[in-house]
C-alpha cells in the first residue's frame, strides 16, 4: 500500500509543499522496504530520516507561521514536539525490539499524517489563501 501525495494538501509555498512530498516518499519507502523484508534496516534509517526530516521542515514550517501570524501556531508546534519525541522514542526502541519499532512507527506515520498532514496544515494553506485575498 502507498500513500499518494495530491495538490489538494497544498499549502500554496512550494518549499512546505515540497517539505510535505518528501514526507510521503519517505513512508513510502520505509513500507517498501518492510514489505521487502528489510524492515530493521528500513526503520532504522526511517527513524534516522524523520529525526533530520522534523527538524528541517518544523522550523520552516514554524517560521511561516509566525511569518504570516498563524492563529494555530501553538496547536501546530505542540504536534511537532511530539512527533520529535515520538521519533526519538522510537529510535531507541529500534536498537532493542526493531519489530516493534516498525510496526509503532508505520501505525504512527499513517495517524500523524491524517492529523497534521491532511487536517491541521491544509488550515495554514486555507489561512495563507485568505491572507492573499485581503491584499
Amino acid at each position: 500500500m502507498r500513500i499518494r501525495w495530491d495538490y489538494r494538501y497544498s499549502l500554496g509555498m512550494p518549499e512546505l509543499d515540497n517539505q510535505h512530498i518528501k514526507l510521503f516518499d519517505m513512508i513510502n519507502d520505509l513500507m517498501a522496504g518492510i514489505e521487502g523484508n528489510f524492515r530493521e534496516k528500513a526503520t532504522r534509517l526511517a527513524v534516522a530520516d524523520l529525526l533530520k526530516y522534523a527538524r528541517e521542515h518544523f522550523a520552516a514550517e514554524e517560521r511561516v507561521m509566525k511569518d504570516i501570524g498563524y492563529p494555530g501556531y501553538d496547536e501546530i508546534k505542540a504536534e511537532h514536539v511530539k512527533f520529535a519525541g515520538k521519533m526519538n522514542e522510537l529510535a531507541a526502541k529500534v536498537e532493542t525490539d526493531y519489530d516493534v519499532a516498525s510496526e509503532e512507527l508505520m501505525a504512527y506515520l499513517f495517524g500523524w499524517s491524517k492529523i497534521h498532514l491532511l487536517g491541521l496544515d491544509p488550515q495554514i494553506g486555507a489561512f495563507i489563501k485568505e491572507q492573499k485575498k485581503k491584499r
